[in-house]
């Protein structure tokens, strides 16, 4: 049943709030590990980091990859919705990938994020900016910054979804108005224990405003259809700040401008997802252990000499420590061996390397990347690479799918949001470059429903490798079954990621080259 009343919106807020509060408070220390595993930061809370080893393994595994991931920008193909198009699918091409395009590192970002801990999630906002394309921004949010519904099976099952947020108490102003806010310092989710303790002292202080916070709570409720928004952080009053209707997409249904990147999930619960890094910290801390105990090993396998006293005097000990070439030693007594001898050292243990090969061998099963993907050398035969490079991409690729699925509903989303700005302000003329002219974008341009589908922009190097290859064998086949030449350029220039000019400057030459003359029928003169 819709809620309406403002009583149930606060209570209902207040509620989903305090549980996505708490449960993050119980997964604050399992979240830290991860984060300074990844950070090769394993042994900082000890009080002598220094002495031990850290392994960077973590960071390696997720930046292949995310290396794999990203090899290029992400850009989608648009195509019309036969139900629902109205627009026009070149229009929304351009305005897409030009988004995209800008915010390729944040979602790089929110992939890497997704690697790191459960899952990640990417922000629409609206920004300021003298372009209206300009004024909606993508932000990567961590799984503790989005309050989830964890009792749905899939992420449009949700009741709600939520966003908790600090913004600065001159900007609360300015949205939601002139209110009593408890300013409180910036608090970094990891780390907030020792900063709240400081924020707690930081009230009343004489900081100006921009440097003061508050924390918004920003819940869309599926039910009612209302963006409901909410803070902790007022000195009276039950912290409502305004209730608004939801942006709906064309199908009617409620439209939240978050989307999930899950690139690992738990089966039972699909909306809590999983860390990559989880299933290898047990093997990195073995690592970091044992190499550690290693490390003290050798250094406690020095040089170490024994001597009678009164045999060797200073001065002579001295000569002896340092080591010059052709020095002649005295030493008291009959035999030289009397008066000195090494001290025998205990050799390290072989258990140690085996147990480090056991520990590599896990990491090297937890990780689907094969080894020379990761620019590692190996000892295996061309046709063991090119099998591995086909599991390793096919592996790949399930991330990927994963990735361009956001990516479409980041589209999707982009097109709604800018449907909105453009009607808002039809005095402000966008102008866009459309194969290659200049063009005005109108909101008709964008309304309606779109296929977007993702181009697939991430490989491996040697799959891109033997697919740059094939091409190259293929085209003379191609070009024997009638495909026009202008498709097998086009198809080149895709592949081997050459200059898109060369489409245009091909295009130009076949314009300007002269008709071949028609042949003449048998018996006739030709015309000049």
């Amino acid at each position: 049943m819709p809620r309406q009343t403002k009583r149930e919106a606060v209570s209902l807020v207040k509620e989903i709030y305090e549980q996505h509060r708490d449960l993050w408070e119980q997964s604050r220390e399992a979240m830290k590990r991860l984060n300074d595993v990844y950070m090769v930061r394993f042994w900082d809370d000890m009080d002598n980091p220094d002495a031990m080893v850290q392994v960077a393994d973590a960071r390696t595994q997720v930046e292949s990859y995310i290396a794999s991931l990203f090899s290029k920008a992400p850009s989608v193909v648009v195509g019309g919705d036969p139900q629902a198009s109205k627009g026009s699918n070149k229009h929304a091409e351009v305005v897409i990938n030009r988004f995209l395009e800008d915010e390729a590192e944040t979602m790089t970002t929110a992939c890497r994020l997704a690697l790191i801990f459960p899952c990640s999630f990417l922000f629409l906002g609206m920004g300021d900016g003298e372009d209206v394309l300009d004024r909606i921004y993508l932000e990567a949010l961590k799984p503790w910054e989005v309050i989830v519904d964890h009792t749905a099976s899939t992420w449009k099952a949700q009741r709600y979804t939520g966003k908790v947020s600090q913004i600065t108490i001159g900007k609360a102003k300015e949205l939601y108005g002139d209110k009593d806010y408890i300013p409180e310092e910036h608090i970094d989710f990891l780390t907030a224990t020792r900063n709240r303790r400081r924020s707690s002292r930081e009230k009343g202080t004489s900081l100006p405003e921009e440097y003061l916070y508050i924390t918004i709570v920003e819940l869309w409720d599926r039910l009612s259809l209302k963006k409901i928004t909410w803070t902790p952080c007022l000195v009276s009053g039950d912290g409502y700040l305004n209730s608004v209707d939801a942006m709906l997409d064309d199908a009617g249904r409620m439209s939240v401008p978050i989307v999930p990147l899950y690139l690992n999930t738990d089966p039972s619960a699909p909306l809590k997802g999983f860390s990559f890094i989880a299933t290898i910290y047990s093997q990195i801390k073995e690592k970091n252990l044992l190499r550690s105990q290693m490390q003290q090993q050798v250094r406690r396998d020095t040089r170490q000499i024994l001597y009678r006293k009164g045999a060797v005097d200073e001065e002579t000990l001295a000569q002896l420590v340092n080591g010059a070439d052709m020095s002649f030693i005295g030493v008291e007594g009959e035999t030289v061996s009397g008066a000195m001898a090494p001290v025998q050292t205990i050799p390290m243990s072989s258990n140690y390397d085996k147990y480090l090969a056991q520990i590599e061998a896990d990491l090297e099963r937890a990780n689907v990347m094969a080894s020379f993907s990761r620019g590692q050398s190996t000892n295996v035969t061309a046709t063991e690479i090119s099998a591995l490079a086909q599991y390793t991409q096919s592996e790949v690729g399930k991330l990927a799918r994963i990735r361009d699925t956001a990516i479409e509903s980041i589209g999707t989303i982009y097109l709604k949001m800018l449907w909105c700005l453009v009607e808002d302000r039809e005095n402000e003329q966008v102008v866009l470059l459309v194969d290659g002219k200049p063009a005005i974008l109108a909101p008709a341009d964008i309304e309606g429903r779109f296929s977007i589908t993702a181009v697939d922009q991430g490989s491996l190097p040697i799959s891109q490798a033997a697919k740059e290859a094939k091409l190259v064998q293929l085209l003379p086949t191609l070009e024997k079954f009638g495909v026009p030449p202008a498709e097998l350029l086009k198809l080149v220039v895709q592949t081997f990621d050459l200059d898109p000019m060369l489409l245009d400057a091909a295009s130009k030459a076949v314009a300007e080259k002269p008709a071949a003359p028609q042949p003449s029928a048998p018996g006739m003169i030709p015309t000049p």
